[in-house]
């Protein structure tokens, strides 16, 4: 599914928790996916985009120089060496002085790239 059909799903099984039908099999023209979808269509018109996730240090060392991710507990670090000769990236925690290596960020679960330049 696109990112409209995920988000009115989603709208759909919250707001409409009794619905007899599951979603895939729902026509088209029923009140529940028509109206879940026209609100979908509103959140993503809002500029809403689902972040994006990365769950391996081979994932985090693809990432471009600048790039900012947020790791399982909240700590952001910001991509201060991008490495080109096949070493990892070196990241800087927030308010730390200290460098972390891609695996030390991804260790605890996925991160969540909050900007890439």
């Amino acid at each position: 599914m696109n990112a409209r059909d995920d988000l009115a799903e989603l709208i759909a099984v919250t707001e409409y928790p009794g619905m007899e039908t599951p979603w895939k099999e729902r026509a088209d023209r029923s009140p529940v996916k028509y109206y879940s979808l026209k609100t979908a269509d509103a959140i993503l018109a809002a500029g809403y985009r689902k972040p994006r996730t990365v769950t391996t240090a081979e994932e985090l060392d693809a990432l471009a120089f600048e790039s900012v991710v947020i790791d399982a507990y909240g700590t952001p670090y910001v991509c201060e060496r991008h490495a080109t000769d096949g070493t990892r990236n070196e990241w800087k925690p927030s308010g730390m002085y200290h460098l972390a290596q891609s695996e030390e960020i991804i260790y605890h679960g996925p991160a969540t790239v909050a900007h890439e330049p």
